[in-house]
């Protein structure tokens, strides 16, 4: 089978242009990132092929070889090595878990590694379904094997939606979740996505209701786990993977209350992440600050365009900001007290995070970094306002909500947000600066300034792990 390296370029350079496939690549040689990745794949497979009869090293040799799609690994591979593998990442995986299998044919995290593989790998797109209906059958065996175990339930609802969303993309033949490993000129335009008919619509309606069906079941038997909210809301939201169930149709799939409501439930059962507290500010944004994106790939236009700028004007409409303001405030107060940022994260083979990331798209939330800075924004427009008429602390206590919101996107796994995260600190510390510069509070003004040069740190940080090349000259 074809390794579709594609998959992984597609999902984190959409937005930020960060990461290039290593078919184009020109650099001479592997960055230090990849040559480790060989020396621990070499480990691996010796490993395994010393004790051929440890079902254990035949997982472990799969997971090595799918390591390679870790960013900082993909990006610093080169043309010749890539080439040079023999067998390919995919192939190597599947061999090793098909022995996993043969040895170990009750180990429920074969079965689910198996579920992954057939979603991830394929010749053409009509052995998508096939491969998705297999890997349900994989996933619930896992489940099956595991009725009480809290991992493996979930990982079944969650694979379930996958398998749902993904479905819907490949009836309508609206183009696969990922990108193609074909010649760019072939690749299929996603432009023109037809509108499904009333049937098709019922028909979706029904498998995501069944899915909300199974979390619901989930949530009755572990009642105090917050993910279970999460997952739950990502069927009644408009979705966070490329097509999700409303892109695909419409605004007749997105239950904007019920999807409120579950993110509202895992804000109260865990409060230690900001995730939930900050989607529904998100969205309060983008209902209220219109970005101009009347679809979705005008939207993912102004994310490319902003991805890694710093925007410092506040927008001119100061009724819309105040508006959004009265509703997103409680909200940042209340996410100012998390310790972090984490986005939804499925149930997933351990160590096959990536692999997993690029078959489902992206995790960040559903409206990446554009709503964010729009947040930030009108939080520095207003501060401006408050400085202006000698209101000091006001105008400081809005900066420092808006470097509180950036603080935490700054923890997220994910790329969109962990680099919007060190723009929007710059972006309020600077007007930090000036509220204190303008109040003459030398004290505020030094607080500022650090501010200001931990956030510039923090996006070189962020910046050096994905950047092409970037191991290189670590």
């Amino acid at each position: 089978m074809r390794v579709r390296c594609g998959a992984y370029v597609a999902l984190v350079a959409v937005g930020v242009g960060l990461v290039a496939s290593p078919c184009y690549a020109a650099r001479r040689e592997l960055s230090p990132a990849a040559r480790e990745w060989k020396d621990e794949l070499e480990k691996a497979r010796r490993a395994a092929e010393a004790h051929p009869e440890g079902p254990e090293l035949w997982k472990a040799l799969a997971t090595a070889c799918l390591q390679v799609l870790r960013p900082d690994v993909f990006s610093g591979m080169t043309n010749r090595e890539w080439k040079r593998l023999k067998p390919g990442p995919f192939e190597g995986a599947e061999e090793a878990v098909a022995k996993a299998k043969a040895l170990a044919p009750e180990d429920p995290e074969v079965h689910l590694m198996q579920a992954w593989l057939l979603a991830a790998n394929y010749d053409d797109d009509d052995q998508v379904p096939e491969h998705l209906e297999q890997g349900l059958v994989e996933a619930r065996e896992a489940a099956d094997r595991m009725r009480d175990d809290y991992f493996y339930q979930k990982a079944y609802a969650d694979y379930r939606f996958m398998a749902a969303s993904h479905m819907a993309g490949w009836r309508k033949r609206i183009g696969p979740a990922w990108g193609h490993d074909k010649p760019r000129r072939k690749r299929r335009a996603r432009s023109a996505v037809p509108e499904p008919d009333d049937e098709d619509v019922a028909a979706r309606r029904r498998e995501l209701q069944d899915v909300a069906a199974e979390y619901e079941a989930l949530i009755k038997q572990w009642p105090h786990e917050a993910e279970l909210h999460l997952g739950i809301a990502r069927v009644y939201g408009p979705g966070q993977g490329w097509p999700s169930p409303t892109q695909l149709m419409g605004s007749r799939m997105f239950s904007t209350d019920e999807w409120k409501a579950e993110l509202r439930a895992a804000a109260h059962l865990d409060q230690t992440n900001a995730f939930p507290l900050l989607e529904l500010a998100a969205q309060e944004a983008w209902d209220l600050a219109s970005l101009g994106a009347s679809s979705w790939a005008a939207f993912r236009s102004i994310q490319s365009q902003r991805a890694l700028s710093v925007q410092t004007d506040p927008p001119a409409d100061a009724e819309t900001q105040a508006a959004l303001l009265r509703v997103v405030l409680p909200l940042l107060r209340e996410a100012a007290k998390c310790k972090r940022y984490e986005p939804y994260q499925p149930s997933y083979p351990k160590g096959w995070g990536p692999l997993c990331e690029a078959t489902i798209g992206h995790l960040e939330g559903i409206f990446g970094g554009s709503a964010y800075r729009t947040i930030a924004w009108s939080l520095s427009g207003e501060a401006q306002r408050l400085q202006a008429r000698g209101e000091i602390d006001e105008a400081a206590d809005l900066c420092w909500l808006g470097i509180a919101m950036g603080r935490l996107l700054s923890t997220s796994p994910e790329i969109i947000e962990a680099l919007t995260g060190p723009t929007i600190r710059m972006m309020c510390a600077q007007r930090l600066g000036e509220v204190a510069r303008a109040a003459g509070d030398d004290g505020l003004a030094e607080k500022a300034e650090r501010e200001m040069a931990t956030a510039e740190a923090a996006l070189e940080d962020i910046s050096r792990k994905y950047r092409r090349g970037a191991a290189k000259k670590g």
